[in-house]
């Protein structure tokens, strides 16, 4: 199991390539990471005020990748998305 705490920034490709000390040997060149992503679209439904709707859209897209939060290459990403309308 692992654990990271609220300030700490998670490696994976660090932490498997340390999981080969207890015998789990992962091929890193050869793996294939699966992350969702959630894509937000502002409409007119009740609820929110369509400007706060708006912000919260724009933060989000401009938010850090997961890819990049967990040290991840790139190009061994699958991202897997869905529209939510707010």
């Amino acid at each position: 199991m692992v654990q990271y705490g609220f300030m700490e920034t998670p490696d994976i490709t660090r932490l498997l390539t340390a999981c080969r000390t207890q015998g789990l040997d992962v091929d890193l060149d050869g793996a294939t990471f699966f992350l969702s992503r959630v894509n937000s679209l502002a409409t007119p439904k009740p609820g929110m005020a369509l400007w706060r709707e708006r912000l919260f859209i724009f933060l989000s897209r401009n938010s850090q990748r997961a890819s990049s939060f967990f040290h991840i290459p790139a190009e061994q990403v699958v991202e897997i998305g869905v529209v939510v309308e707010i």
